[in-house]
């Protein structure tokens, strides 16, 4: 019988095929969520669109890497999870959080805990690529440069919708 050690009950997913697509490098990172669970034996992975049940011992390779600055201009790390499937080899990243709304650095956290939690088990730790990419939280002038970003980009949207609108 094997026992749960992990539940994430909000994981964000992303398929190769949606990371490479232009919708999901500038737009919408996520194929959609579901939960994400760590037993003794697998890990599991259940939404509407989406079911995985991976036995540990299929699990070929995890590594962590960071999403574009375009899409996350404050950093977000995400699993890479590579695995076989019967007999094919399948790659699914994933992103373990609280809430799309809290802020990146905290999810960072929670990837890095699930990637710890990932070595502790037998067999896995020599899979894991390492290193884990820091992200830390903004400073207060990297936050104070990216809204006058925001601020200049909406201004120059009005300048260009206003006189169309007439």
């Amino acid at each position: 019988m094997s026992e749960i050690l992990k539940v994430q009950p909000k994981c964000y997913f992303i398929t190769p095929e949606h990371a490479s697509s232009f919708w999901g490098k500038y737009l919408y990172l996520y194929s959609g969520h579901g939960e994400l669970k760590l037993s003794t034996e697998s890990l599991d992975f259940e939404s509407k669109s989406l079911s995985l049940h991976i036995p540990l011992q299929m699990i070929m390779k995890i590594g962590v890497e960071t999403f574009s600055k375009w899409t996350k201009p404050f950093g977000l790390t995400y699993m890479v999870l590579q695995f076989l499937d019967n007999g094919q080899e399948r790659t699914i990243f994933l992103v373990p959080a609280i809430s799309a709304l809290a802020p990146s650095w905290k999810t960072c956290k929670i990837v890095e805990e699930w990637i710890t939690a990932l070595g502790q088990l037998d067999g896995l730790s020599g899979r894991i690529q390492l290193p884990i990419p820091q992200v830390n939280p903004p400073t207060i002038l990297q936050l104070v440069a990216f809204f006058l970003l925001l601020l200049g980009v909406y201004a120059i949207l009005l300048l260009i919708i206003l006189p169309i609108l007439g």
